[in-house]
């Protein structure tokens, strides 16, 4: 979730299905607090992504120093100030359209390709079968669907642009996403 300050979007929260992390401080290091969804929700917000870093950056720069969309600048930039930043090669993309409303990527992972889904929840959320719940896949059920669907509606109607992200993971011979 983030929030718009001084024209700017900083990421607000992350929620998982089994843990919530409030960002009050968007320049504080959170990582300790971090576990296994967390980590693969940051690291689907940076890798299905295409702002950028430069190379030149100076922590001083802040979020300005990074190129991009609001919403994936915040997205980065909380990712830098927690020392996580695993992106890795994209060999193919879904590009962000407002008829869509999601991005995809296909990138490399250690020993398999990772597709990975960012975009508006009622999107994602129709694309999902199962959940991540402490680090394991659990077919989704209707009660707990009902809960991720009823915090999304929380998030929204206070104010907050809501992002879900979702992956799927595949053997690297996979280079291309099918269409």
């Amino acid at each position: 979730t983030g929030t718009i300050t001084e024209g700017k979007m900083f990421v607000d929260s992350l929620i998982t299905f089994n843990q919530k992390i409030n960002i009050s401080d968007k320049e504080k290091n959170y990582s300790k607090t971090f576990n296994k969804d967390v980590s693969k929700l940051i690291f689907i917000g940076i890798n299905c992504n295409n702002s950028s870093i430069d190379k030149n950056y100076n922590d001083e720069d802040g979020i300005d120093g990074i190129l991009g969309t609001s919403t994936e600048n915040a997205i980065l930039y909380f990712a830098y100030k927690n020392n996580y930043l695993d992106i890795r090669t994209k060999f193919d993309e879904i590009p962000f359209n407002s008829d869509r409303k999601f991005m995809a990527t296909l990138h490399e992972c250690d020993n398999y390709n990772m597709l990975s889904i960012k975009g508006a929840p009622e999107k994602i959320f129709e694309k999902c079968d199962f959940i991540l719940d402490n680090g394991e896949t659990k077919k989704i059920n209707e009660k707990k669907f009902n809960k991720i669907v009823l915090t999304y509606n929380n998030l929204a109607s206070s104010g907050l642009r809501v992002i879900a992200c979702a992956y799927k993971n595949f053997n690297n011979r996979y280079k291309k996403i099918k269409h």
